[in-house]
């Protein structure tokens, strides 16, 4: 059996996601992976990052990074 709402409650949703996101992707397909579905901003050098903040390497390498200690990145990359 199908699923059926109205269309005020998929476009009321719609509004608060929107009114509330700081961020919307969109895909013109499924993505295969969580990664390609989130793709964060790259590292950066000298950058404060909050506890739970992703970033994606410089040079992707199909990987996202969690900061699990909020601070000032410093001047290189991790490895």
């Amino acid at each position: 059996m199908s699923k059926w709402s109205h269309d005020n409650v998929l476009d009321g949703t719609l509004d608060i996601i929107t009114g509330n996101a700081d961020q919307e992707q969109f895909c013109s397909q499924q993505p295969a992976t969580f990664y390609e579905a989130v793709d964060p901003a790259a590292w950066q050098v000298s950058q404060a990052y909050a506890l739970g903040a992703a970033v994606r390497p410089v040079t992707r390498n199909n990987f996202v990074y969690e900061c699990t200690k909020a601070g000032t990145s410093g001047a290189s990359e991790p490895t």
